[in-house]
């Protein structure tokens, strides 16, 4: 497995990052996220992981973690934990079918 940071990802790759995770989250996405700059897309990115995030904390101030897994250029999906090790365990397990496994980690959010 290769860790990945997802925020020095081509445009074009964070676009569809961001695109399952609306959908994941079930959220209706009415933005063209590929018309966005860089700096912005980040910004985009980082307030989705914390709106995947909000839904297990209890507590404002808890901090979590959320692994992103790829499979060669594809994101497949995501796993959160508050445990930065049990988190990278669970993704060991979830990519083990992956031929290319990649993931990323974003912590304390």
């Amino acid at each position: 497995m290769i860790e990945k940071d997802v925020y020095k990802f081509k445009t074009k790759i964070k676009v569809g990052i961001m695109y399952a995770i609306y959908v994941m989250n079930g959220k209706i996405n009415d933005i063209d996220f590929s018309l966005l700059d860089d700096e912005t897309l980040d910004a985009y990115l980082e307030g989705s992981f914390i709106c995947a995030v909000d839904k297990l904390r209890k507590e404002s101030y808890e901090k979590w973690c959320i692994g992103l897994m790829y499979e060669d250029k594809e994101f497949r999906g995501y796993i959160i934990n508050k445990d930065k090790d049990k988190l990278k365990e669970q993704l060991v397990c979830a990519m083990i079918d992956y031929r290319y496994p990649k993931y990323s980690i974003i912590e304390n959010l």
